[in-house]
């Protein structure tokens, strides 16, 4: 399993429509890809602004396998919707060993 890890600052004020929208855009799209298994979203306590998006895919080969023209056009689709207030900070990647 290989974990994709985003780290967003989202204004607390448009939180709520930020994941509204994550939802309807991003995780009925992603849930729809083979490999998908499952995403969470997190809130830094420390730093509430902070947004930790952690997807599950069964394997990276089949995350890879998406085609970023596919992936540019949920990006455009969630951009217009949510408009500004946020930004993506970090992308990683993590192998689960155990």
């Amino acid at each position: 399993m290989v974990i994709e890890w985003l780290e967003f600052k989202v204004a607390r004020s448009i939180q709520a429509h930020f994941l509204a929208w994550d939802r309807q855009i991003w995780t009925a799209a992603l849930a729809t890809c083979p490999g998908y298994h499952s995403k969470e979203v997190w809130q830094n306590p420390q730093d509430p602004d902070t947004l930790i998006v952690m997807v599950r895919w069964t394997s990276r080969d089949q995350w890879q396998a998406i085609a970023p023209q596919w992936l540019a056009e949920l990006e455009a689709q969630f951009q217009a919707a949510v408009g500004a207030g946020y930004s993506l900070e970090s992308v990683k990647e993590f192998t689960v060993l155990a």
